[in-house]
């Protein structure tokens, strides 16, 4: 498979696990807006190598084998910040994370959080459109939600992730940036850009 066909099939296993958690387990109501979802799944995922794609894909796969919900474990990760006495109530119930894997959750953590920082100063105004990029009570962030996910991640696949990150680091590539880049032109703008500044113009 090419790379489009792989994030459509990561997308669908990703939509099929979404619309069968509960409402509890869908606090951000994304079900509700499967375009918006469309979007911002395709343009996360566009950001990774084919080989880490595939990585996740079999991951997903593998879970659905198991009868283990990716989309709820993700949730119920992000609730350890924004519900924590829900989390002491659900994590005996989630697949236990290897140390590795808290590890390489951490590396990658600290190089998102690089990443936000200047897209936040970049791009100041399409930033604050969204979540915010970390905990401020109001909804939650970038930085729960990456989390949220990345610990449902294979260590394998992980590992993948953090040789992503850091390659494109020393490239001096912002992945978060090419993220909203291309959210920008899934919405129809010719540029991140042009998108700053038709958010930041005056209604």
């Amino acid at each position: 498979m090419d790379t489009q066909q792989i994030i459509d099939a990561i997308i669908a296993l990703e939509w099929k696990m979404l619309i069968s958690v509960t409402a509890l387990d869908d606090p951000f109501g994304c079900r509700e807006d499967p375009v918006t979802f469309q979007i911002m799944r395709r343009a996360q995922h566009l950001i990774w190598s084919v080989d880490t794609l595939e990585g996740y894909l079999a991951d997903l796969k593998t879970a659905e084998g198991q009868r283990v919900n990716m989309i709820a474990e993700r949730y119920a990760h992000m609730m350890k910040v924004t519900h924590p006495d829900e989390y002491e109530q659900l994590k005996a119930n989630l697949r236990p994370v290897a140390p590795e894997a808290y590890t390489l959750v951490e590396q990658l953590m600290e190089v998102f959080s690089v990443y936000g920082k200047q897209v936040d100063k970049a791009f100041p105004c399409v930033r604050a459109s969204g979540r915010p990029s970390t905990e401020d009570g109001s909804w939650t962030s970038v930085e729960t939600y990456l989390q949220g996910e990345l610990l449902t991640y294979s260590v394998n696949t992980l590992r993948l992730c953090s040789r992503d990150a850091l390659l494109a680091r020393d490239k001096g590539i912002n992945l978060s940036e090419l993220n909203l880049r291309y959210i920008a032109a899934f919405y129809g703008f010719s540029s991140l850009e042009e998108m700053e500044r038709k958010i930041s113009a005056p209604a």
